[in-house]
């Protein structure tokens, strides 16, 4: 069997500070906007009460954790975590919305030495990515106070997550789709809702479960809906990765035949798709 000693994040690690980092800075304020519906979601199940103290996992450039800020007020705490220094350079940029004490920690939840002092965990999308999921689970689960909760944000198997699919579909004729990976590291990496349960079940938590969280989110809005989706699916999800590693001909091409789906599902002046996803919650 693997152990965690084995396995590292290292190649997350540099994703998430050389490459992805910066694009998701860059994109802050419209993945924010996209992706509010299920960050509204994830906020209204962790409730976040006044004077808590909270663990954000894969703060990313803060958003769940200014949110929860306004929620637990000046009493409360926030650690906020990221492997992403850029991301995180970004998030302290924002603070001026914050009414509570937040501090900005660089370092990989899989391994870093927690204080049992959360009462709450939160992530939106920020969990899925690691090498060992059962050790690094088990690791937060020591930063949570006895009976602390948590409330995870994930992704659904890719087929029904139509905003990443239905991307890889137009361009696939150009940019062969990998095959969904469910399970492995990456986005989709706790997209097994029994696997995922029982595996923080096995990492130490109680009363866990899994519930269905569905949404439209809108990709493309304003003066040219397609041309901001196209900021959008150009640095984040799947087909990203396939513009970026694809030759440039086949890139090309592949922009050109995304353009040109995307304008044929503006409605209304925006491009909507569908969002599937699982929050995971549960206690210490």
């Amino acid at each position: 069997m693997t152990t965690s000693t084995e396995l590292s994040n290292a190649d997350q690690i540099t994703y998430w500070n050389e490459i992805a980092g910066a694009k998701w800075v860059a994109n802050q304020a419209r993945l924010d906007r996209v992706f509010a519906p299920l960050t509204q979601a994830l906020i209204a199940a962790a409730a976040p009460e006044a004077g808590d103290h909270i663990l954000d996992v894969g703060c990313g450039c803060g958003e769940t954790s200014l949110l929860s800020a306004v929620r637990i007020g000046p009493t409360g705490q926030i650690l906020a975590v990221d492997i992403s220094q850029p991301m995180l350079d970004h998030a302290r940029s924002r603070v001026d919305a914050a009414v509570a004490p937040i501090t900005w920690l660089q370092a990989d939840a899989m391994t870093h030495g927690f204080a049992a002092t959360a009462d709450l965990m939160i992530s939106r999308f920020g969990v899925m990515f690691f090498a060992d999921q059962l050790a690094a689970f088990a690791n937060l689960r020591r930063a949570l106070k006895p009976g602390g909760r948590f409330a995870l944000l994930c992704w659904q198997p890719r087929p029904d997550v139509v905003w990443m699919q239905w991307p890889l579909e137009q361009v696939a004729s150009v940019l062969p789709t990998p095959e969904p990976t469910t399970g492995q590291v990456g986005p989709f990496g706790l997209a097994d809702a029994d696997a995922t349960c029982r595996m923080l079940r096995d990492a130490g938590f109680s009363q866990v479960k899994a519930s269905a969280v569905a949404t439209t989110l809108t990709i493309g809005i304003g003066p040219d809906p397609v041309e901001d989706a196209m900021a959008l699916l150009g640095d984040a999800g799947p087909v990203a990765a396939l513009f970026r590693d694809g030759e440039p001909a086949e890139r090309a091409k592949g922009e050109a035949m995304l353009r040109a789906a995307l304008a044929g599902r503006i409605d209304a002046g925006a491009i909507r798709l569908d969002a599937a996803c699982w929050l995971y919650e549960g206690t210490a």
